[in-house]
C-alpha cells in the first residue's frame, strides 16, 4: 500500500444534502473535510487544516463564497489554494465576478459527478505543478533551504510585521570556516555534503515560523521572529558546538557567527543583514569558530 497521501478537498456549504452529495463523489479518491459556513471554513484553516483545494457555495449565511474567496486570496498562507465554487447562481455575470476574484472554476448545480471530478483533478494537476515551481523558485535545490529571495521577500515581510506588533526579532548568520580550503582538498562533491551536512544541523531545532536559508556559497541566514539578542546569542552557541561535533569522515568542519537584533528605530532588512554581516566578520577576525553579537 502506499505511504503517499490522498489530496485533502474541504467542501463549504450550508446546507448539508449539498455538503452529501459533493462528499459522495469525492471520498473514494480525497480526504474530504467539511465547513458548514464560510467562518468555519477560515477556522479550520487557521486552527492547521491545509487544503488542496476547497469547494465554496456562494450564498452562505454568514460569508459569502464571494468573501470567503477574498479572504483566502488576501492571506499569503491560502492564496494558492484553488477555489471552486458549487453554486446555482451560473449567470454570466456570476461566473465573471467569480473569476475576477480568483475563483479557479466554478461548477454548477445540478452537479454532474463526471464534470465535477474532471475540474477537480485538472485543478489539483495545476496546483500540484505550481506548487513545483515555487519550490524551485524558492528554495535551494542542495540544500533544500529556502534561497536568498524568499529570505529577502518572506524577511521584509516578518521584519514589518515586528515592527508594527512590536515585537522581537533577531537574524543568526554564519558562514564555514575555510570553505574553499576543504573544496580545494577534498573536492567538491565533498563540499557537497558540507553544506547539506551544515544545512541539516542548523535546521534541526527551529521554529515553523523560523526562516533558515542558504544565502550564497557557504553563507547561511536563520530569521528568528519573536527572539531576543541574548536568546539568538545562545541559540547560535548550540550551532557552533553542534556543527563541531558532527565531524564528516573525522575531517573538522566549523562555522562562524554573527549575530544581532533590530533596532528600536525602523529599519530594513539589508541594514540588519549588513550588521549581521559586520559581526560575522569580527567573528572570524576572532579566529573563526565563535560567535559575535551587538
Amino acid at each position: 500500500m502506499s505511504d503517499k497521501k490522498m489530496p485533502v478537498i474541504m467542501i463549504v456549504d450550508d446546507e448539508p444534502i449539498n455538503i452529501s452529495i459533493l462528499a459522495n463523489i469525492f471520498e473514494s479518491s480525497y480526504d474530504i473535510k467539511v465547513a458548514t459556513s464560510g467562518a468555519r471554513c477560515l477556522s479550520l484553516i487557521e486552527s492547521g487544516v491545509t487544503p488542496d483545494l476547497i469547494l465554496v457555495d456562494i450564498m452562505m449565511p454568514d460569508l459569502s463564497g464571494y468573501e470567503v474567496l477574498e479572504l483566502l486570496k488576501a492571506d499569503p498562507t491560502t492564496m494558492n489554494i484553488p477555489v471552486i465554487f458549487v453554486s446555482s447562481n451560473d449567470t454570466q455575470a456570476d461566473v465573471a465576478k467569480g473569476i475576477k476574484l480568483g475563483a479557479s472554476d466554478y461548477i454548477t448545480k445540478p452537479v454532474f459527478p463526471a464534470v465535477a471530478i474532471a475540474r477537480v483533478s485538472m485543478h489539483l494537476r495545476l496546483k500540484q505543478q505550481s506548487d513545483e515551481l515555487r519550490k524551485m523558485a524558492l528554495f535551494d535545490q542542495l540544500t533544500n533551504l529556502y534561497n536568498r529571495h524568499y529570505l529577502i521577500e518572506a524577511g521584509t515581510q516578518r521584519l514589518s510585521e515586528s515592527y508594527r506588533n512590536n515585537s522581537a526579532l533577531a537574524l543568526i548568520m554564519l558562514d564555514i570556516d575555510n570553505f574553499k580550503h576543504l573544496n580545494d582538498v577534498h573536492g567538491h562533491d565533498f563540499g557537497d555534503k558540507i553544506l547539506q551536512q551544515v544545512s541539516k544541523t542548523i535546521s534541526k531545532d527551529c521554529r515553523s515560523i523560523d526562516i533558515v536559508s542558504r544565502y550564497g556559497g557557504e553563507e547561511f541566514f536563520i530569521l528568528l521572529p519573536g527572539c531576543s539578542f541574548e536568546e539568538a546569542m545562545s541559540k547560535a552557541e548550540s550551532l557552533r558546538v553542534a556543527i563541531e561535533e558532527n565531524a564528516m569522515h573525522a575531517i573538522r568542519v566549523t562555522a562562524s557567527f554573527g549575530v544581532c537584533a533590530k533596532n528600536d528605530t525602523v529599519e530594513t532588512l539589508a541594514s540588519l543583514i549588513k550588521r549581521a554581516d559586520i559581526n560575522l566578520y569580527k567573528a572570524k577576525n576572532n579566529g573563526r569558530n565563535c560567535v559575535f553579537g551587538a
